[in-house]
């Protein structure tokens, strides 16, 4: 189903101000959209974080595990965590704006398809705990991967990824804690994924380390490759 009647309600009780320049009118004017921080050329082809020219190899926190610990085959982001992509995130996470939601989702869309992960059998979304879902309303991450499904016309898998124990937030943690917290946290009550890649969809990288826990999850359950995908993107975890 498509997201536009609903943003267009939205927006029509809820005018949309601009995540650059505050007025209302747009999520993002088009005029602003130029002024947002994307990730561009050369990256990482690996984690997907900006590889200077200088640098022979990428010292990110997930590049440095070793070949048998990546479960990820491969991350992108569309924006680094700040200006008025921090803002669009934080507004669909913590405040409930739905009116984000559909340029966000267009934004990682075209993401996926300049680096190639639209070439993925499934999309799957990080899931939240449910009491913590509970307490929101909704998992903005949910939201990303049905839109993000939606618009590469590929199946979304709902309710089969799971969290089955709840876990203290990623903030403030660094990247070792990071990873105990969502040690063992995630499950597949699914079928099996035999062959299967797959793209998993979240709002924010930082370390991955939820990404990994979920890919080594979707691997345990047979997936060839699991790709990475999120809106922002935290540049604290490159040594």
């Amino acid at each position: 189903m498509s997201l536009k009647p609903l943003s267009e309600l939205v927006n029509f009780f809820y005018p949309p101000r601009c995540l650059a320049c505050d007025k209302v009118g747009a999520v993002v004017h088009p005029a602003c959209r130029s002024s947002f921080p994307f990730i561009l050329d050369p990256l990482c082809d690996y984690c997907g974080l900006p590889l200077p020219a200088f640098e022979a190899s990428c010292t990110s926190s997930l590049c440095l595990r070793s070949p048998n610990e990546r479960t990820l085959d491969r991350v992108r982001s569309v924006f680094r965590h700040s200006q008025g992509a921090r803002q669009g995130v934080l507004r669909l996470k913590y405040k409930g704006v739905s009116s984000v939601t559909e340029w966000l989702v267009r934004e990682l869309t075209g993401a996926a398809q300049r680096h190639k992960l639209d070439k993925a059998n499934a999309v799957v979304a990080v899931p939240l705990h449910p009491k913590r879902q509970r307490e929101r309303g909704y998992n903005q991450a949910g939201l990303l991967a049905q839109g993000v499904a939606h618009y590469l016309n590929l199946p979304l898998y709902e309710d089969i990824l799971v969290r089955r124990r709840e876990t203290r937030s990623q903030v403030g943690l660094g990247g070792r804690e990071r990873s105990e917290n969502v040690l063992l946290a995630f499950a597949w009550q699914g079928h099996s994924l035999a062959g299967q890649n797959l793209l998993i969809v979240d709002d924010v990288c930082t370390t991955g380390a939820t990404l990994s826990e979920c890919a080594r999850v979707l691997k345990e359950a047979a997936a060839a490759q699991v790709w990475g995908l999120t809106v922002t993107r935290e540049f604290r975890d490159a040594v």
